[in-house]
């Protein structure tokens, strides 16, 4: 039996242990509802251990790369400030590039050494496993990953209870280099917002657990701006392809699977021009593209109503903030 299976038996019997305690859940990420989006926290056996409004988690990786923490729940009654989650709903993740020094991947590394200092992860990969062992993986590319299903709700205080199994490995049966290994996910239900990005921490046997903390601080410090703003289609960079993704989902507020992405650029659970601006913003700042001004459009609004209807338009260019349907004349 190689290694990889010998991983995948042990993953197993570490499932039907957490299985035979329904009540015993150790620490993990803490996912709730408020208003109308999906919140994260962090969630402790400890007295008083949630909280909510944590986005950075992170894990000790054994010798065998292998581990089901951070794990995810959801508790009912739900915290101040939450709501519970409504049983029968799945819960799924999305795995989301990082963007950081010029540098687009979904998973980074950091050998330990010095200052935090992460690179596109070579040779390596992160997988996570739905609860039938369906595995979703990163590794290293400057792209989204759709992800699988965490788990389904129930009506049971653990309302989401879901030991999912983690894997950090190398190449072939090579055991991944040693350091600390960086992925963000978002989690998605049907009918709310998806979480704000999440973060990922993992140290592989025998890196100092120094780094380990040293890389918390490093992305509670960043949380914000990893995610590149504006990249609407989470492919690395921000374009007119983000603005194809924003206009075919204005006036949405329902989560997309990450193969199509999603264009909440503000975080504010609806798909409007607020998240217009956020994108015209980026890429101004990053490319030579011509955006025009509110103050344009108030000048020449109807001879740009003109031109967009001799034009290719789909979408719904009626409904789309004026500034947006200049910028549509202005591509095609």
């Amino acid at each position: 039996m190689s290694s990889r299976l010998l991983r995948y038996a042990s993953a197993a019997a570490l499932l039907l242990t957490v299985a035979s305690n329904a009540f015993g859940h150790g620490e993990g990420v803490l996912v709730q509802r408020q208003g109308d989006r999906l919140v994260t926290g962090y969630d402790s056996d400890a007295p008083g251990g949630q909280t909510i409004g944590t986005r950075v988690f992170s894990s000790y990786l054994p010798s065998n790369g292998l581990t089901t923490d951070p794990s995810f729940l959801s508790v009912s009654p739900a915290p101040a400030g939450t709501e519970s989650l409504a049983a029968g709903e799945d819960v799924f993740w999305d795995f989301l590039p990082l963007t950081t020094g010029g540098v687009t991947s979904n998973l980074m590394h950091w050998d330990g050494a010095g200052e935090p200092n992460f690179i596109t992860a070579e040779d390596a990969s992160l997988t996570l496993y739905d609860p039938n062992f369906i595995a979703a993986n990163v590794d290293g590319a400057a792209a989204a990953v759709p992800g699988e299903r965490v788990g389904t709700t129930t009506s049971n205080a653990l309302a989401l209870h879901a030991h999912r199994y983690w894997e950090l490995a190398g190449a072939g049966e090579a055991a991944a280099a040693p350091g600390v290994y960086v992925a963000s996910l978002r989690l998605r239900m049907d009918g709310l917002a998806p979480t704000k990005s999440l973060y990922f921490a993992f140290a592989t046997f025998g890196t100092p657990i120094a780094a380990l903390s040293e890389t918390v601080v490093w992305l509670n410090d960043r949380v914000d701006s990893l995610l590149l703003r504006g990249d609407y289609n989470f492919d690395g960079s921000v374009n007119a392809a983000d603005y194809d993704v924003w206009s075919q989902q204005y006036g949405s507020a329902t989560p997309t699977p990450v193969t199509v992405g999603e264009a909440d650029g503000n975080g504010d659970g609806v798909i409007n021009a607020a998240d217009y601006t956020v994108w015209r913003d980026s890429i101004v700042a990053s490319s030579s593209l011509l955006i025009p001004e509110p103050a344009t459009i108030l000048l020449v609004g109807a001879p740009m109503l003109v031109v967009v209807s001799r034009r290719r338009c789909y979408g719904r260019p009626s409904t789309l903030p004026m500034e947006a349907l200049d910028f549509r004349s202005r591509r095609f």
